[in-house]
């Protein structure tokens, strides 16, 4: 992993970003187009995301279920 990547905290592409949140690339794509998981971003052709934005961002999902 670059050193940039470590600083920045960011996991790049839909595959990888579901194995973080335990979901295929089929589901997270769907997710992603459906615009439930704000804290993925395009750029290009390529999507991205903070590790820590994702989890806080399933654990306010939690605390509200």
């Amino acid at each position: 992993m670059a050193e940039q990547e470590k600083e920045l905290d960011l996991i790049w592409g839909l595959a990888e970003i579901g194995k973080v949140i335990g979901r295929t690339y089929p589901q997270v794509h769907h997710m992603v187009r459906s615009g439930k998981i704000p804290p993925i971003r395009q750029v290009g052709q390529r999507y991205f995301a903070s590790r820590r934005a994702l989890i806080a961002f399933f654990d306010r999902e939690e605390d509200a279920a």
